[in-house]
């Protein structure tokens, strides 16, 4: 905005240090979310990258794998395209925080309600719904693999695929949505929706919503994991695969450890703050810089 005051005291009160995400210098106030926030989207980049010329080449020199195996490698791509557009989001972010680094209470409003705050929001959303899809996909594929290990042979991946681009499509809907109402305008500088609602505030139903979902999603893909574990470490399997059981328990136990660490938390916040409690802004501040993006920087190091 326009300053009108020779000092900018009208739009750089000192009360705008005591903002959770930003300050009157900085669009990320704290310095460990600046330094988070490069550390999570330069390994997601990375390793998301990784993960994709790593799949992708499987898939390209094994033409006779499969189609259990090669659906394996097709959600490994997807989810590290999901979990790398995180990566996007995090180092966009970063570095429209050095181009208004110092000067920031300047840029503020115009920078929460500009089209390239509302589009890192809806990529950030899009990121987060895509990799929970797809980690339930994968979690059912390896269900259903594990269940019914004869079938797997003349599975057919043409319903697994469209089931896939549903996946994306539904990610793509919840993202920009926001964008065609009135929570296209942030109230926090870096441009997510706000998560801990109560009954009534803007926008409650959308966030309840998608809190809901992820909690229901989070729930099954953890079940689906302690049945794969079970099945496998059954009497019949020991002797003869020790090995590999223990490393697909460590696996699991990696994966129900990071993602209960990351989503639960967050949904039952956001319960707490429908229920009436009232959730500092520091938790949401922790939530959405650290909790929201940590799993796309550790999801290649799981799925690999």
């Amino acid at each position: 905005g326009r300053a009108d005051c020779s000092d900018t005291s009208d739009e750089c009160p000192k009360e705008l240090d005591k903002n959770v995400f930003s300050s009157r210098k900085e669009l990320i106030g704290s310095a460990v979310f600046r330094a988070t926030t490069w550390i999570f989207g330069l390994a997601a980049i990375v390793g998301n990258t990784g993960t994709f010329v790593y799949a992708a080449k499987t898939l390209s020199r094994f033409s006779s794998l499969n189609p259990i195996t090669k659906l394996n490698y097709i959600l490994l791509i997807n989810l590290s395209v999901a979990d790398g557009l995180m990566g996007v989001y995090l180092i966009a972010l970063g570095s429209k925080g050095i181009e208004y680094s110092g000067n920031y209470c300047r840029f503020d409003k115009y920078w929460r309600t500009s089209s390239t705050c509302s589009n890192l929001g809806s990529l950030a959303l899009v990121s987060s719904e895509a990799t929970v899809l797809i980690l339930a996909f994968l979690a059912t594929l390896r269900l259903f693999s594990i269940l019914n290990p004869l079938k797997t042979k003349r599975i057919s991946i043409k319903i697994p695929i469209a089931s896939i681009i549903v996946a994306w499509l539904l990610a793509i809907f919840v993202g920009v949505a926001p964008q065609f109402s009135s929570l296209s305008d942030h109230d926090n500088s870096v441009c997510l929706p706000k998560f801990f609602v109560s009954p009534g505030q803007q926008g409650w139903g959308y966030s309840v919503a998608i809190i809901v979902f992820n909690f229901v999603t989070f729930v099954y893909i953890c079940g689906a994991y302690v049945v794969i574990s079970r099945v496998t470490s059954s009497e019949t399997n020991k002797r003869h695969r020790s090995s590999q059981l223990h490393k697909m328990q460590m696996r699991v136990t990696r994966l129900v450890l990071t993602d209960f660490v990351c989503w639960i938390p967050i949904c039952i916040m956001s319960f707490l703050q429908l229920g009436g409690v009232e959730i500092p802004n520091q938790a949401y501040a922790f939530s959405a810089v650290i909790l929201l993006p940590i799993n796309s920087a550790l999801n290649p190091l799981l799925y690999s």
